[in-house]
């Protein structure tokens, strides 16, 4: 609470408490009261109050009048009293605090009453409570300083008093006409908004949708690409901003706060990379770096293969894949592995490595971006072979082997339309397949080399493709 307004509706005036003194209230403890009379006669609001040790109180009497003054402590007792004829002016008096830390202070004379509670806060005095009266200032001059007056907060038993407290530029009013004891709780709910949380953001190419969630109580949000709230952004209300301009595959920073009129929260950090870069690679043309290997690619319909067997021995997460030249090893491994045709490192080279299905079912073996075809992708590829007589041999639509197998290294073959068979009329797709051979899983054997070739596909159930002579 910064101030309390208190407005007397009933008479006129008013008086601002301030923080820490920001409570007032009215007090009857075993007085008598009463009231008649004009509404010019005045008994200030002691100060300061609350008070250590002393404290100073006016009277303003309009006419010559008898005033009576006493004080008591909140059991009723009077503690001091001061009595004397004065004439119209201001009359001023000095209260001396004794072992007490709350007073009620009454002025009367003929025609009126009037009070006001004191509060003494510190170490209290171990003498007697006293009155000491400091002379007065007369109606002339007071008349030349009417404007002191207006300070003078006046309330009779009754009046109805109007409180506002203020926090921040907040404020809520009340208004009651008190006639016991009250205490007003303003119902100001009102404090420096919590942290913003991160929402979902949206990103591109080139540009990131950064959200932020509702935070309550917050008149507004600022954001920065610095840590730095004087240099923020005002974003409104709005819980979402769009940064544009930026570079793709990046990653970039934000800073949000909340705020209202009590102040500023602290920052909110959101963390996001823009979408990936427009790719440049061209199927066909462009290559493929894999375990410092370099393979080259072609494209088949809507397909893009590599034209060279694997000869990887790390997957892409760059984790090793054995080797196993034992044939027992072989059969009985449960787990990724690859070998060399005849455990010849040199057949690794010309053919491409040898993999087990469990090398293959890691999902691993590939290049990032790239995997080991599925049963339907090897479908979709002999469906275009076969929809397209380019790629016949002869005019079957079936006999679609030679147009894949490569021109070199195959056994030579007198079937007409076999791989083997006229090596130079092989190849017309480019995809270059050689005769690599196998490894039996029966037995660790090694077959088929420079007669056929075999291909995994990633589909459960272990299908393999193959070109034969």
């Amino acid at each position: 609470m910064d101030s309390v307004l208190v407005e007397n509706l009933t008479q006129g005036g008013d008086t601002t408490l301030y923080y820490p003194d920001t409570v007032l209230t009215l007090v009857l403890t075993g007085i008598d009261q009463f009231l008649t009379g004009s509404n010019n006669f005045y008994v200030s609001q002691n100060y300061p109050n609350p008070f250590e040790t002393k404290t100073n109180i006016d009277v303003f009497l309009p006419e010559c009048d008898d005033i009576t003054i006493d004080v008591y402590d909140l059991l009723g007792r009077k503690v001091a009293n001061y009595e004397g004829s004065h004439e119209s002016g201001m009359q001023h008096f000095t209260f001396f605090g004794g072992n007490s830390k709350n007073y009620i202070l009454t002025v009367s004379s003929k025609k009126y009453l009037q009070y006001i509670q004191m509060i003494q806060f510190g170490e209290v005095s171990s003498g007697l409570p006293y009155l000491e009266y400091n002379g007065s200032t007369t109606m002339n001059s007071i008349k030349i300083k009417q404007k002191s007056l207006q300070s003078l907060f006046p309330y009779n038993l009754g009046d109805q008093l109007k409180f506002t407290g203020y926090v921040s530029g907040d404020y809520i009013s009340i208004t009651d006409n008190p006639t016991t004891s009250q205490e007003y709780i303003f119902d100001i709910n009102h404090m420096v908004p919590t942290t913003p949380t991160a929402g979902t953001h949206i990103t591109d190419e080139d540009q990131i949708e950064w959200h932020w969630n509702t935070v309550a109580d917050a008149d507004g949000y600022k954001y920065n690409a610095v840590n730095d709230y004087t240099s923020a952004t005002d974003n409104g209300t709005s819980t979402s901003y769009t940064q544009t301009g930026l570079a793709c595959e990046t990653n970039y920073t934000l800073y949000v706060w909340a705020y209202n009129s009590c102040g500023t929260s602290s920052s909110l950090e959101l963390n996001e990379q823009t979408s990936d870069c427009p790719s440049s690679f061209i199927c066909g043309t462009s290559t493929v770096t894999y375990d410092g290997v370099t393979y080259n690619t072609v494209q088949i319909g809507s397909q893009c293969w590599l034209k060279e067997n694997l000869r990887t021995t790390k997957y892409n997460d760059n984790s090793s894949i054995p080797e196993v030249t034992d044939p027992s090893t072989w059969t009985s491994t449960t787990s990724g592995a690859y070998c060399c045709y005849g455990n010849d490192p040199s057949n690794c080279v010309t053919y491409g490595a040898l993999y087990n299905w469990y090398a293959v079912n890691t999902g691993k073996l590939c290049p990032s971006g790239w995997h080991v075809p599925s049963d339907a992708e090897w479908t979709t590829l002999t469906n275009y072979l076969s929809a397209n007589s380019t790629y016949w041999c002869g005019s079957n639509s079936s006999y679609i082997a030679k147009s894949l197998a490569s021109t070199t290294s195959w056994n030579s073959s007198t079937t007409t339309c076999a791989v083997g068979n006229d090596l130079s009329a092989n190849n017309s797709t480019g995809f270059s397949a050689l005769p690599g051979g196998y490894r039996n899983s029966s037995d660790g054997s090694f077959d088929g080399l420079s007669g056929c070739g075999y291909w995994w596909s990633s589909t459960e159930i272990r299908w393999q493709q193959s070109l034969e002579p």
